[in-house]
């Protein structure tokens, strides 16, 4: 599948990597390539002695953690509706999107998915921009919001 690869790499370049726990920009402890191990704001000192993710390990987990993502959409009618008119990039986006917020939170994204079952991929991006999604992860979020107008991969993710 090829939005499955896609995403991948957009979540690879937008969550980074790190060995080690560290804090993410919302306060959760976090692994690998964007692994919450801990609650918000629960003090990295309990991470001690937690073994260090080898970039492999991180790379298999976030791919498995994306088909699981995939998988679990068959339960939200409206993102599949939304998927059969989306190219793999605009896929890739909702994925990427489902990996940052949880399916649950994509699926609250009405108005987006709404506008892309109409095939209104403009309108869905700035949709997409008017969210609190948005307001947390400005560049991000703007980065992806083009993807999903456009369909066309950014540089910024590599070839």
């Amino acid at each position: 599948m090829e939005s499955l690869n896609i995403a991948t790499k957009v979540i690879a370049v937008e969550e980074g990597f790190r060995e080690g726990v560290y804090h993410c920009s919302l306060g959760y402890p976090t692994v690998g390539i964007g692994l919450r191990v801990g609650y918000k704001g629960q003090p990295l000192a309990h991470f001690e002695g937690f073994p260090k993710m080898p970039r492999e390990v991180a790379e298999l987990w976030c791919k498995s953690h994306t088909e699981e993502i995939v998988y679990s959409f068959e339960s939200y009618p409206l993102i599949l509706n939304a998927l059969e008119k989306c190219n793999a990039v605009q896929e890739a986006v909702l994925i990427s999107m489902a990996y940052q917020i949880g399916v649950s939170g994509l699926s609250k994204f009405k108005n987006m998915l709404g506008y892309c079952i109409e095939g209104n991929f403009e309108k869905a991006g700035e949709e997409m921009l008017n969210s609190r999604l948005a307001r947390q992860t400005p560049n991000r979020t703007n980065r992806q919001s083009q993807m999903l107008k456009t369909g066309i991969l950014l540089p910024y993710y590599g070839d």
